[in-house]
């Protein structure tokens, strides 16, 4: 693919997907360097496949607990896309949820929640209300509601998971069980054990 660089940096993301997905973060850092070098005399700094090559090692940076050296970059990404590409876009919403999850690490819980509710909204947009990485976000959010003690939107939040899917793809889709489980835990964690007990035999009944 040397006579085809566009080709072959579009394959270097998708393999550097593949390497973030098994943990091998160096490796994932590895092809998204290599495709960002690619596209950098082919392409605007702005232009997605680029944006998304720089997302990429920043994401890898994140998942190995480098924040300081991921921080920036999301930060980039994420204000590019906004303003090239607006708020409905899947790199804008994507790069938001990785933001969410980087101010979640860095003890940023208030503006994790923040983050978490654009990336839900973003993504609503971007892949639909009832997909599966929208629904995610919305997840992320309850679990760090929970974490710091609001454990009332916790329950609304999951709830409003448990809701859509149930109502478009039935009770036992695992999105469901997921948001039930968590809910479960944030129970469990509020010293609510029958309301836990109740949702445990919801989902093994």
């Amino acid at each position: 693919l040397d006579d085809e660089p566009l080709v072959r940096s579009r394959l270097q993301l998708a393999i550097g997907e593949v390497y973030v997905n098994l943990g091998m973060y160096a490796e994932a850092e590895r092809q998204f360097a290599r495709a960002r070098d690619a596209l950098a005399p082919l392409v605007p700094p702005d232009d997605v496949d680029r944006l998304a090559a720089e997302r990429g090692i920043a994401r890898a940076a994140l998942r190995s607990a480098n924040l300081a050296e991921a921080e920036p970059v999301l930060t980039r990404v994420f204000e590019t896309a906004r303003r090239r590409y607006g708020e409905t876009h899947a790199l804008y919403a994507d790069t938001a949820n990785d933001l969410a999850s980087l101010h979640y690490f860095m003890g940023r819980h208030d503006r994790a929640i923040e983050m978490y509710e654009v990336a839900h909204r973003a993504r609503a947009a971007a892949y639909g209300p009832d997909a599966a990485t929208t629904l995610q976000a919305l997840t992320n959010k309850a679990v760090v509601q929970a974490v710091i003690g609001r454990f009332d939107d916790a329950e609304s939040t999951l709830r409003r998971v448990i809701d859509r899917v149930s109502a478009r793809h039935g009770p036992d889709h695992p999105a469901v069980l997921n948001a039930q489980q968590n809910l479960a835990t944030m129970y469990t964690n509020s010293g609510k054990p029958d309301e836990a007990m109740t949702v445990y035999r919801d989902i093994l009944p």
